[in-house]
């Protein structure tokens, strides 16, 4: 009878200590609270095919946009004229906007095909946005556009940094909840 009770209190402590821990663990990890990150947000816009990417990179004490954004896996390439000061398309393994080959088909401008020899398109062009602090007290943290070169950006904690492809004159700015 001993060995049945103790055999049935090893298979209970077998079958609960693992529950047990992993809830302990996932509370004493932290959460990387909006404050405790850098916000990345990517929106490719024209592309209903290609989603909208925001992360939340973790807790550091400061960072390079341009690195940030590249490290992970975010590039561009900028204008023949005005080289990597304009970003001209935005591109990841699976993704590149705008075309090279095809029209964008924003609506009136339907057959645009953007070339990067110059200035992009006013109606039709990435923008840098940039949200800057702590927002404890704010129930959404404010984003807003910038004329900063990615590489000029150093990025603290709390901070966010966004490339937005902006239609027909319409930049649309994320919100970020804060928790």
């Amino acid at each position: 009878m001993n060995k049945r009770i103790g055999m049935i209190i090893a298979t209970v402590v077998a079958l609960v200590l693992p529950i047990v821990t992993g809830f302990v663990v996932w509370f004493a990890v932290p959460k990387n609270p909006p404050h405790s990150c850098v916000h990345m947000h990517v929106d490719y816009g024209i592309s209903a095919d290609v989603p909208t990417f925001d992360f939340c990179v973790p807790e550091f004490d400061k960072a390079n946009a341009y690195e940030l954004l590249s490290g992970w896996g975010y590039n561009y390439s900028g204008t023949k004229k005005n080289g990597a000061d304009i970003i001209c398309r935005v591109y990841t393994k699976q993704h590149y906007a705008p075309s090279a080959s095809f029209p964008i088909g924003i609506p009136g401008h339907e057959n645009y095909v953007e070339q990067c020899d110059g200035m992009p398109a006013d109606f039709a062009h990435w923008a840098v946005i940039i949200m800057r602090g702590k927002h404890e007290k704010l129930k959404a943290i404010p984003w807003r556009y910038t004329d900063k070169k990615l590489w000029d950006i150093t990025l603290l904690p709390g901070d966010g940094i966004g490339l937005v492809f902006v239609v027909n004159h319409q930049l649309h700015l994320p919100v970020t909840k804060v928790s």
